[in-house]
């Protein structure tokens, strides 16, 4: 399982490319984040794969 992080400052594109990957078998959507900050610090509890 391919764990991703979607992070975009836009929320609709967001929820378009969290609900893509949603779609694909072999990942898994694990969080999304509007700015480097909220990446970073679901980084340090998430287990990330792919950005």
């Amino acid at each position: 399982m391919i764990n991703v992080l979607i992070v975009d400052d836009d929320a609709m594109v967001a929820e378009l490319n969290r609900r893509y990957v949603a779609q694909i078998s072999g990942f898994h959507c694990c969080g999304t984040a509007s700015t480097l900050e909220k990446r970073k610090s679901l980084s340090s509890t998430v287990k990330i794969t792919l950005t």
